[in-house]
């Protein structure tokens, strides 16, 4: 190959390599709309380069001619992928369906049957010789009818794909003028150069120019990619979001003009598009002095305004974003308006309500605990008063009049009883119960609930079993407290469980490895049960279940929200399990005491 061949078939070398490049590149950026058309076009331009050149470079006619007839396989591809690449990146896509692309595919298979087949018929070359063009012995070629009407047919698609790519880069903001610049060369690049070479124009009429115009178009696209993300951030992405977001978005150029705007900005700032793009943002805002003042030079930020006063204010999440270049230099801002006045009405009355709650359960802690104080004390003089009389401490008294007395000394119990529960639950939720945290030995609560609740037990004619071992460590926990707990569990099970029956109180040391671990506590009885139905009710204040035999025992319905609460302040916790009419056993856990 002397040095005349070398200057015209190593540039196709190079402009099949460079689209196959870039053909691969797009290829791994599938996933975008248009990169797949894009590849494929990339990848057509390379094959029609690398044919064309492999024509120039050999000798013979026939296998000239073959080389040309496989060029043709990109030569038809080439229109056709233009068109969809320019479909997808403009904003069409619905228009790219396998019914279309299948309709787009017919011309060009129906060319390649023509070629193939043409020294059958002459349909698409009269006539085929060989002679002296330039430095090459090339194929001479006179063009058939069907020729020019895949010429017609070819224009007509590169045409209608390049007016979508030059409409769209018109439409654009000026942020964005250097990716269009791109796009815009990539569009008008192969029109020029496939009509002055179809046409002769060039000064080496006998070369085919196109595959250098599809290489240069390749690089501009290239460069739209690597410099822009042209196939990364699809210009699309503006109409299809921007448009439709319920937020108000402004972009502003490095001068603070408006350079783009959407309706719903549109609506907040009461003017349309074609009054404000390009004009400054001072102006377009001047209503709210106060603001365009405090953010004019701010780049970046996301706050809470108001705007407006009385009934007309409106509240908006504001965020401003910084738009840079593809040199990272600041280039505009991007603005976005989040209409959140309907969220900071909603917030100012539950605010108000919390408010009015919590000073209504203020009032309800302060008089429970004023009502509980000025309670107890007569109720207790009461009671002492009716066991005195009772114990004929005071004289000796009838039958009749001491059964009045028990019932007096009985009912007031009760109401020591609600006085006490209401006075502690007010403490809890107010916070201001104090527990005093010691090691403590539960064996020695477990005994004292015992005495405590003998009476009870020996009136029901129940039978007590106890099974706490002798090493049970000491718990860290409140003493009153945690025998408060079990008076109440321990109380029920006696209350709920008939006559002449069996309760057990166990207790049990689980170890933690690493930790000290709990002691387990249960009490279980054979009463009455809790339904499946209520159980989850269980530990709510005031709550008593609608059952004949609960409804005939005394109770205020909040010893169990009590124990409850007594048993998490000390980092333990309490549950139950149940069967209706089998009994009911319920535990509570204690952290063991740390050894000092």
């Amino acid at each position: 190959m002397n040095w005349q061949h070398a200057l015209y078939v190593f540039p196709l070398y190079a402009a099949a390599s460079v689209s196959v490049a870039i053909a691969l590149y797009a290829r791994r950026r599938r996933s975008t709309p248009g990169a797949t058309a894009f590849a494929l076009l990339m990848a057509a331009a390379g094959e029609w380069a690398l044919a064309y050149a492999l024509s120039l470079t050999s000798v013979g006619k026939d296998t000239q001619l073959l080389w040309i007839k496989i060029r043709y396989i990109g030569i038809v591809i080439v229109p056709g992928a233009w068109l969809t690449f320019a479909l997808l990146q403009t904003g069409y896509g619905k228009w790219v369906t396998q019914r279309n692309l299948l309709l787009l595919a017919i011309e060009p298979l129906i060319i390649l049957l023509l070629i193939w087949t043409n020294e059958w018929h002459m349909l698409y070359w009269t006539e085929v010789t060989q002679k002296q063009l330039g430095p090459f012995f090339a194929i001479h070629i006179v063009q058939g009818v069907f020729y020019w009407i895949h010429v017609a047919y070819s224009y007509l698609l590169i045409v209608l794909g390049s007016f979508l790519l030059i409409s769209k880069v018109l439409r654009s903001p000026r942020l964005y003028r250097r990716q269009s610049l791109a796009v815009l060369f990539g569009a008008v690049g192969p029109i020029v150069g496939d009509v002055l070479s179809t046409f002769g124009l060039l000064p080496v009429s006998w070369l085919d120019m196109t595959p250098f115009f599809f290489t240069l178009t390749g690089i501009a696209m290239a460069w739209g990619v690597f410099q822009f993300r042209l196939l990364d951030i699809v210009p699309i992405a503006r109409d299809t979001v921007i448009e439709s977001m319920s937020d108000g978005v402004l972009v502003l150029d490095d001068e603070d003009r408006i350079v783009d705007i959407n309706p719903v900005a549109e609506g907040i700032v009461s003017l349309t598009a074609s009054e404000v793009v390009g004009q400054p943002a001072e102006e377009v805002l001047s209503r709210w002095p106060n603001l365009v003042k405090r953010y004019r030079s701010v780049p970046e930020t996301h706050t809470e305004i108001a705007v407006g006063e009385g009934v007309v204010q409106r509240c908006f999440d504001l965020r401003i974003s910084p738009l840079r270049d593809w040199r990272r230099r600041l280039a505009g801002r991007l603005i976005v308006l989040r209409d959140v006045t309907d969220r900071k009405i909603i917030e100012t009355e539950l605010q108000k309500a919390k408010e009015a709650a919590e000073a209504a359960n203020q009032a309800k802690t302060d008089f429970i605990s004023i009502v509980t104080h000025e309670l107890r004390s007569p109720m207790s003089a009461i009671h002492g008063s009716a066991t005195l009389l009772a114990d004929e401490g005071a004289g000796s008294v009838n039958a009749e009049q001491a059964e009045f007395l028990d019932i007096i000394a009985f009912n007031t119990r009760r109401m020591i009883t609600l006085v006490t529960d209401l006075n502690d639950i007010s403490r809890i939720e107010s916070g201001r119960i104090l527990l005093r945290f010691a090691a403590i030995p539960m064996s020695q609560v477990i005994e004292d609930v015992v005495n405590s609740t003998q009476a009870q037990i020996e009136e029901m004619h129940h039978s007590l079993r106890i099974k706490v071992p002798d090493d049970l460590p000491p718990v860290w926990g409140d003493r009153t407290r945690l025998g408060q707990v079990l008076t109440n569990l321990v109380s029920n099970a006696c209350k709920f469980t008939p006559k002449c029956d069996e309760i057990t109180i166990r207790a049990e040391h689980v170890a933690d490895e690493g930790n000290p671990g709990i002691v387990h506590v249960s009490v279980k009885d054979n009463g009455i049960g809790i339904r499946a139905e209520d159980q989850h009710k269980i530990f709510q204040k005031f709550f008593r279940a609608a059952d004949e035999e609960v409804s005939e025992v005394p109770g205020t319905g909040l010893g169990l929200s009590i124990a409850k609460s007594l048993v998490e302040m000390q980092g333990g916790r309490i549950w139950f399990e149940s069967e209706f009419r089998k009994g009911t056993t319920f535990h509570f856990t204690v952290p063991v005491a740390k050894e000092s």
